[in-house]
């Protein structure tokens, strides 16, 4: 009787006839190569800055102001449309919050989110020698030309019965002009804008007027006072005459943009003059400088003046008159440098300023 376990196992398989009758044993599987991690994404770009939340998301040079084309649009007014640039837009505070107003209707501007590319910025004193070309880049020569005739016409007519009345809008308008070059020069224009309208010219001497009043207003005083025989020392009128030089033309800065001759009180003027001490020296001695340049040649216009009605000779009649064309382009020439310098004083210098 045979167990299992007696039962002899089998025998393999016999080999596959081949050649040479070999047997292939089977070939052991290769390991497979490892796997490669997967190649990384590529890195994402820097996140854009966001706009404010109630902003509108403008990319840089498509939208400008409505009163300075070459300016880019920071506000938006979503009931007429405009958009306007920092210049012409009023600031309110209401509830701890200042609030950017559009001037014509009155209601809140949404603010504009615009990309500027990076460039190098000039300074205050770089920027001073070209204030002598600035009157003659692009149609410049046209604008100095046409706000002469103006000028010299208005004040031509200032002479007659309603002398007052031409006066006032003679000096509205001379500011209207003043204010345009500063406010071109602070939304960064390099060239001449047109002249302005005469619909603004009775607020313009007002403007004007108050600016005067509120740096001059004591050496006036003092003058009427000295004039109704009271007893005031000449020296004192001397220190008031020069302290109205140094507080005019921050003065005249401040109230040409904020548009508001209430810019021109001395709790704002004084701690600007403050904020940029040197720079404002510098532009103080060459307003000065030009306005007495400009004060200087008038003096001599008068005397031509006076020539034109007592010589006889043709000749000097002619030379008298020509300087007086001559000498009135000149004067507005070197008015609008004075507006620029201060233009330019506004523009490197208002976040000292904080206006």
């Amino acid at each position: 009787m045979l167990l299992e376990a007696d039962v002899p196992a089998s025998a393999p398989p016999a080999p596959a006839p081949g050649a040479g009758g070999l047997r292939i044993s089977p070939r052991a599987a290769e390991p497979s190569p490892p796997l490669e991690d997967p190649p990384l994404p590529p890195p994402l770009p820097p996140p854009l800055v966001a706009a404010p939340t109630r902003g509108i998301s403008v990319p840089g040079g498509k939208l400008f102001c409505k009163f300075h084309p070459k300016s880019p649009a920071r506000y938006q007014c979503h009931k007429c449309n405009r958009a306007f640039c920092e210049l012409c837009v009023t600031s309110r505070s209401a509830g701890g919050e200042v609030k950017k107003m559009c001037r014509t209707c009155g209601v809140e501007c949404m603010p504009l989110a615009v990309e500027f590319r990076p460039e190098a910025v000039k300074g205050f004193y770089a920027r001073l020698p070209g204030v002598v070309i600035y009157p003659f880049k692009g149609s410049g020569i046209l604008v100095l030309i046409a706000g002469t005739v103006i000028i010299a016409g208005l004040q031509f007519i200032s002479a007659g019965l309603f002398s007052i009345l031409t006066k006032i809008i003679a000096y509205g308008y001379l500011f209207s002009y003043m204010q345009n070059i500063i406010h071109a020069t602070a939304a960064e224009e390099v060239e001449m804008p047109e002249l302005p309208g005469l619909d603004d010219v009775f607020a313009g001497f007002l403007r004007l007027a108050g600016t005067v009043l509120t740096a001059f207003g004591l050496a006036i005083g003092l003058m009427a006072a000295r004039f109704c025989e009271v007893d005031v020392p000449v020296s004192f009128i001397v220190i008031a005459v020069i302290f109205g030089c140094i507080y005019f033309p921050m003065a005249f800065l401040a109230v040409a943009i904020k548009d508001n001759p209430l810019a021109a009180n001395p709790l704002i003027v004084v701690p600007s003059i403050l904020k940029v001490p040197v720079a404002y020296l510098v532009t103080a001695i060459l307003f000065g400088g030009i306005f007495g340049i400009s004060q200087a040649g008038n003096l001599i216009a008068i005397g031509m003046k006076l020539v034109t009605f007592t010589t006889t000779s043709g000749s000097m009649l002619l030379m008298a008159i020509g300087f007086r064309l001559v000498w009135s382009f000149i004067s507005v020439y070197l008015l609008t440098i004075n507006m620029r310098i201060l233009g330019l004083l506004y523009l490197t210098r208002k976040r000292d300023l904080g206006w």
